[in-house]
C-alpha cells in the first residue's frame, strides 16, 4: 500500500492521496487531523483502497449498513472498453445505475 501511494503521488501530484490508514481515520477528518497532522486529505476520503478482497468486503458490508449512500459496483476501470459486474442480488435500481455509468464512460471516450 505504501509503494502504491508513492507511485500515485508521483504520477498525480495534484490529487489528494494519502497512504496507509484505518478506514475510520480516512472517513473522519477531525479524527484524522489529530493523528495525521500532515495528511494531504481534506474532508472525507471518497475512495478507499484495500490490501485484499477480504478487507474490502468487510469494509463494504460495514459501510453499507452505516452510510446513507448509494452503492455502485463492483467497478472495474482501466480497460479498453467499459466492463461492469452485476451480482445476483442486484436490484433494478442497481442495474439502472451501472447502465448509466457505462453510458457515461462510452460518451466520455467518444469526446
Amino acid at each position: 500500500m505504501r509503494q502504491a501511494s508513492e507511485i500515485l503521488r508521483a504520477k498525480l501530484p495534484d490529487v489528494e492521496i494519502d497512504g496507509e490508514m484505518h478506514s475510520l481515520t480516512a472517513l473522519d477528518s477531525a479524527y484524522r487531523d489529530t493523528i495525521y497532522g500532515d495528511s494531504q486529505l481534506r474532508g472525507k476520503a471518497n475512495l478507499l483502497v484495500f490490501p485484499g478482497l477480504d478487507a474490502a468486503n468487510i469494509a463494504l458490508g460495514l459501510l453499507r449498513q452505516t452510510a446513507n449512500g448509494l452503492l455502485i459496483g463492483p467497478y472495474m476501470s482501466g480497460l479498453k472498453r467499459p466492463a461492469h459486474i452485476m451480482v445476483n442480488s442486484a436490484t433494478p435500481r442497481a442495474i439502472y445505475n451501472v447502465s448509466a455509468l457505462a453510458v457515461a464512460e462510452i460518451l466520455a471516450k467518444q469526446e
